[in-house]
């Protein structure tokens, strides 16, 4: 047993970090045992002071350095510039003077001077060692060199060649910044040289290695280690050995006879000093108490008496609650946490093994070796393998020419914590540990991790691993031509060299608590899997030759030329995905995104058909992906079942349907219709169950409990996975389709028309007329008169009120509207933006879009997903328009923030605005691409879908500043603009972030937010009080500009798609012309859906639909959907100022159209639409006199108000806004109708 710890101490906290985990103390198997203490006792003497003078024997040049010891003793000293020394010691006693390269001698020691001759060591003189492209003997050497031979190495139970070295090759200085298992040491000689310091060049068998690929090497694989220390033994490197060389040479075969080696050692590392940490909870109190006085009171005198209890009673339960704060806890520990993290001892075992042999013409030479060491973690241990193999061989194939082979390979595993992403070493998390308070304890008593607990001890246990697969493999091919034997060769060699790395890294959260009613909180940053690779390629050709020749028995001339090539290659790639629901493995939606399949991927789960399918789709992929595809959704779905679907993920999702479920929020759609079309759902598949879905409490309350049973995975597992009803569908776009699909249709009719008879002919003609005279037929009076109707006195001539309350919040308003919500809190923060510059309202398109997607400090924007659905029905980012009702030319520009909560978790909801609005980290590059790229598919759809919004916005978009900016930030031109913006991304990455983040720096000023919310006063009161600290966290600043002006221009747009149909688009502004808004336009609009536009674009055109629409503030306008025509349709908007005013219709007819008029009045509207409605009453500035006036002009129409507004659909269609969304043939046959034509997306 091998054992010198004896004089190990400490200077300061970072050696303490060597000594912890780099300091050994081996056990080798049965060799000897060497005592700690070598001293002997020194005896009291007295003293004599003793000087002298070192000079060399034959030069008589004093030495420098010389070592003058007294014998037996510690005592010493060594010689200073002159060669002098100067040192007290007994009388009587022995001085042992020593120096590399000389003799050692020995004195007495006598007062007085006295003058040493040192001689130098002939043996030394004779020594070959190695140096630059060659060997030579110590005697004819002219720089600096020392040498060390294989014996300082063997038989020492070590695993990195590095720390071998250390102690045995004077001013070869060799530090260990860490004690990972894997560390690399730092080489150093003669100290530092320069400000920048600077390492020597290293070379393993004539090849330049780095200081890791030496620690690597195989200790009992060298033969010799030379260290070229001057320029003048160095120079033939050059440059790069402005640091000193160290030369290292690997052994060959010696004996003619088989020589087998095998060794095996066993050793452990101790820690052999650690801080001693004041642990007694009274004590750490008081100190840092103490310390904060008087800059404030630190721990109140109450948490200093249960401190002193503790200390006097250790054994009682150290986590208290907190009496100030029932919710949390308080912890009065006596924590050790050095020795909660380290254990006392880690071990490392080595085997290596050597075969060689040296023949007349071969000889060769095999070694192996397997060396492993563990960490001193106590958790999470960081565990280093490592296989070594080398080889080699030499042919004698003439007395004058040698081939040789020198092959290598090098593999190794290091296993150790990630930290959970805090970005430690292990230097750093030594720090960490002993500043972490020994108060905290690891665990609460409910055993979740407390924040200290957790930081520490959680993030080694559950924060991921880092593991680390290299490969090193080396070939050297060498030749050697003996011309004048022992004195002139021709060296030549080449070397291949090829490595090759795995990272594999994964970084979790852990999760902790804070107090035993509060939720557990995830650390840092976002979950993250991560994978790279490199390929490092390194050849070496050396040619040279040696010219070497002694003469005279004492003069030596060497003659040295050659030539060196090196080349380099390093092949990289790394990838790395945020928020996976495991470590390793995505959702099948993230798996495909981070192939690059597609823009958009999501799923869908159809059960309202008596067959019900559930489908995965790749927005905008290729079809070259759909293998790919198919392959990666698949084994993200295996993965899934076999590392289990994220817990938080599953409740997350059943709290956001429970919370639709409750809130039973259907928009403008009768609940009892709702209702009816959720009972199909169960009934479809069982006429037992038709109410299932409508009394769904117990299927929440089940579906809750399945999710701790692997029930989803199973249902994962036998319904996707095993079910062998799939197919693959791929939808690809193809130009120029719809135009030749028509022309095969006109060539199929007019080869069914030629086939026709005449009788046949005349048939269809008739059949014709006939459908075109039933279409155009009125229904009879007898029949009409079967239809119950109702009558205009029946109808409310009230106006519903709009419910605004309005008080002081702070600096500014809380806008309220009283209404019964069933426990549901709808919350609304608005902020006044009218001033914002014109450029930024795409950044506010992208703001609206992004808040809520990206990570934030606290959270990832996966765990920031499932917090959302787990605490609230929603939070949502919009920007919204309202037009002034007194003025309307102008407007106002908001941003705004919308939550739906139960009252008791407004606080939560308040806070996740909050988070999002102040913490979105915008520097995720790849997460803001990804999302970018999903808004950009779903938009996308949304235009060419829902063309007849896109037609209207557009159109309006020419003639009014609103709808202009409305454009900008969610219309085509905010399409456009981020079509561009992704499209570009790098370039244009860094402006997007910094004005998006100057934007909202902008937004969030007290001086432009009111607040506004709908419910009962028992959840304003919990939200007023939730919204003081978000209030007080705005900025007070007074940042007040001019605003904007729009600049619409009117473009008669033509926008291409493949689509078969068209949206056809005519709008306008009657006010602009002087005429009034009427209640009447409301039955205009009616009556146009029902009769003249119906019957004639739908009925007769062939369209899916049409409709219009006349605002308060006279815009208005015209639109088809779906519609097969463009120019037929736009005729039939140009006479429609012609049919009102020949418009004809008796009393119930028109009684028909006001009441469907006023059933959009009267529409039953659900609490969270009640508010909405009365806050844009308030925006705009719309009274209830106003709301009143409107609903009597509509119970009061007759024909001859009809016919009056004849004026404003004629001022409407003279406007002459004009777009249309459709084919693209359609719309180049009509091209002279439009100022532009050019593709939608």
């Amino acid at each position: 047993m091998l054992m010198n710890l004896k004089n190990f101490t400490l200077r300061s906290e970072r050696l303490l970090v060597i000594a912890l985990l780099a300091c050994s103390t081996p056990h080798a198997f049965a060799i000897s045992m060497v005592s700690e203490d070598s001293h002997n006792p020194v005896v009291n003497q007295q003293d004599t002071h003793v000087k002298g003078t070192v000079i060399d024997s034959r030069t008589g040049e004093p030495i420098i350095g010389a070592n003058i010891v007294v014998k037996g003793t510690t005592n010493g000293t060594i010689t200073g510039v002159d060669g002098d020394y100067s040192l007290k010691a007994p009388v009587g006693s022995v001085l042992e003077i020593s120096f590399i390269g000389y003799k050692t001698v020995t004195v007495k020691a006598v007062a007085g001077l006295q003058k040493i001759r040192l001689q130098e060591d002939s043996s030394l003189l004779d020594e070959v060692v190695v140096v630059g492209y060659g060997t030579q003997k110590k005697v004819n050497l002219s720089g600096a060199v020392d040498a060390i031979s294989s014996e300082a190495l063997e038989d020492r139970p070590i695993i990195n060649a590095g720390q071998g070295l250390q102690g045995v090759i004077p001013n070869l200085n060799i530090t260990i910044s860490n004690g990972a298992a894997n560390s690399t040491p730092s080489f150093n000689i003669r100290g530092e040289t320069s400000l920048n310091g600077g390492d020597p060049l290293i070379l393993v068998d004539n090849i330049p290695t780095t200081s890791g690929e030496l620690s690597r090497l195989n200790t009992n694989d060298i033969e010799s280690v030379s260290v070229l220390k001057d320029a003048a033994s160095a120079a033939i490197y050059g440059a790069r050995a402005a640091f000193g060389v160290i030369l290292v040479t690997t052994k060959r075969a010696k004996s003619e006879k088989i020589a087998i080696n095998v060794n095996a050692f066993y050793s452990t590392r101790k820690v052999t000093r650690v801080p001693e940490h004041v642990t007694d909870p009274y004590t750490v109190m008081k100190i840092k108490h103490d310390a904060a006085t008087p800059l404030y009171n630190l721990y109140p005198e109450k948490q200093l008496e249960i401190g002193k209890y503790f200390s006097e009673h250790p054994n009682e339960d150290r986590v208290v609650i907190n009496p100030d704060d029932p919710e949390s806890w308080l912890y009065y520990g006596s924590t050790d946490w050095m020795d909660e993290v380290y254990e006392s001892s880690a071990p490392s075992y080595t085997v290596n093994f050597n075969i060689s042999q040296k023949a007349k013409k071969t000889s060769y030479y095999l070694s192996g070796e397997y060396a492993r060491q563990d960490g001193m973690l106590r958790y999470g241990n960081d565990i280093y393998d490592r296989y070594n193999i080398r080889g080699k061989v030499d042919f004698q194939i003439t007395n004058w020419l040698n081939l040789s082979n020198n092959t290598s390979f090098v593999q190794r595993t290091y296993d150790q914590p990630s930290f959970g992403r805090t970005d430690w070493g292990l230097s750093d998390f030594f720090h960490e540990v002993n500043r972490t308070n020994s108060l905290d304890v690891p665990r609460n008593p409910d055993g979740s991790w407390t924040q200290s607990g957790g930081a520490i001890l959680g993030a080694l246990q559950e924060g991921g691993r880092k593991i680390n697969d290299s490969r090193e493999f080396s070939t050297t091919f060498g030749l050697t031509l003996d011309i004048i034997k022992d004195m002139w060769q021709i060296k030549a060699d080449a070397t291949w060299r090829r490595d090759s790395e795995l990272n594999r890294n994964s970084y979790h959260n852990y999760h902790y608590k804070t107090g035993p009613n509060k939720p557990e909180q995830a650390s840092g940053r976002p979950t993250r899997a991560s994978r790279s690779t490199s390929f490092y390629n390194y050849n070496v050709y050396n040619v040279y030759t040696d010219f070497h020749y002694t003469f005279a028995d004492k003069h030596y001339v060497q003659a040295l030329l050659g030539f060196n090539q090196e080349t380099r290659k390093t092949n990289s790639f790394s990838m790395y995905r945020d928020d996976l629901i495991s470590s390793s493995f995505p959702t099948p939606e993230l798996a495909v995104g981070e192939k690059g399949i597609g823009e958009d991927v999501y799923s869908v789960c159809e059960n309202g058909i008596l067959q019900p399918y559930f489908s995965f789709v790749a927005k905008n992929a290729g079809l070259s992906d759909q293998k790919a595809f198919v392959e990666t959704v698949e084994q993200a779905l295996r993965e899934q079942v076999k590392n289990g679907i994220d817990k938080n993920a599953l409740l997350a999702a059943i709290n956001c349907y429970e919370f639709k479920y409750k809130e039973a929020d259907f928009g403008a759609y009768p609940k009892g219709l709702m209702y009816g079309l959720q009972a199909l759902d169960s009934w479809l598949y069982d006429d037992k169950a038709p109410f299932m879905h409508i009394e769904a409490n117990e299927t929440f309350d089940a579906l809750k409990k399945l999710v701790q049973t692997g029930y989803f995975e199973q249902l994962v597992e036998n319904q996707i996975l095993n079910n062998t009803h799939k197919s693959i569908v791929s939808l690809l776009p193809e130009k120029g389709m719809e135009s030749r699909e028509s022309e095969k249709l006109k060539e199929m009719l007019a080869k069914k028309k030629a086939s026709l008879s005449v009788e046949e002919l005349q048939a269809v003609i008739a059949e014709t007329k006939a459908l075109k005279a039933y279409q155009e037929e009125e229904s009879s009076p007898e029949d009409l008169a079967k239809i119950p109707v109702l009558k205009r006195e029946d109808l409310g001539k009230e106006a519903h009120p709009f419910l605004n309350e309005k008080e002081p919040f702070e600096n500014t308003i809380l806008l309220s509207h009283p209404i019964f919500t069933n426990g549901v809190s709808y919350l609304h923060i608005v902020f006044k933006i009218r001033d914002i510059k014109k450029e930024q309202l795409p950044y506010l398109g992208l703001l609206k879009n992004v808040l809520g997607l990206l990570s934030t400090e606290k959270r990832s924007y996966g765990e920031l997903f499932n917090e959302i659905n787990l605490q609230t029905g929603g939070i949502i980012f919009d920007a919204a328009t309202y037009t002034d009702a007194k003025d309307y030319s102008k407007f106002e520009l908001t941003f705004e923030a919308r939550a739906k909560v139960l009252y008791g978790n407004t606080p939560k909801a308040v806070d996740l605005i909050r988070e999002i609005l102040t913490q979105s980290v915008f520097e995720d590059e790849k997460r803001l691409k990804e999302i970018l790229g999903e808004v950009k598919a779903r938009l996308q759809a949304q235009m060419t879908s829902a063309g007849h919004s896109t037609a209207s916005l557009r159109a309006l978009s020419y003639i009014s500043e609103s709808a202009w900016a409305s454009d900008r930030f969610s219309g085509l031109g905010f399409f456009r603009f981020l079509t561009d913006l992704y499209n570009h991304f790098d370039e244009r990455k860094a402006e997007c972030i910094r004005e998006m983040k100057t934007l909202l720096s902008f937004i969030l000023n007290g001086n432009r937010v009111l607040y506004d919310y709908t419910g009962t006063e028992e959840g304003k009161k919990l939200f007023m009080e939730a919204l003081l600290p978000f209030h007080k966290g705005l900025s007070a600043e007074n940042n007040v500009q001019e605003a904007f002006r729009a600049d619409p221009v009117k473009k008669q747009e033509g926008l291409c798609t493949s689509a078969g149909v068209q949206y056809v688009c005519r709008a306008g502004d009657f006010r602009k012309a002087g005429l009034p808004y009427t209640g009447a336009l409301r039955v205009l609009r009616i009556m146009m859906g029902y009769d003249y536009l119906w019957i004639r674009v739908r009925v007769k055109g062939g369209a899916y639909g049409c409709m219009s629409n006349f605002t308060k503030s006279g815009l208005s306008y015209f639109v088809s959907y779906r519609d097969p025509n463009l120019e037929k349709t736009v005729a039939v908007y140009e006479k429609a100022p012609a049919y009102l005013r020949e418009f004809a219709a008796d009393e119930e007819i028109m009684t028909k159209y006001v009441i469907g008029a006023i059933s959009e009045k009267d529409t039953p509207l659900p609490p969270s639409a009640q508010g909405s409605r009365s806050f844009g009453a308030y925006m705009s500035g719309y009274s209830f006199a106003e709301e009143q006036q409107e609903r009597d002009e509509i119970l009061s129409c007759q024909v001859a108000d009809i016919h009056a507004l004849s004026a404003q659909v004629s001022a409407m269609l003279e406007t002459g806004a004009f777009c249309v969304v459709g084919n693209e043939d359609k719309i180049k046959e009509q091209a002279d109708s439009f100022l532009c034509v050019e593709t939608l997306v």
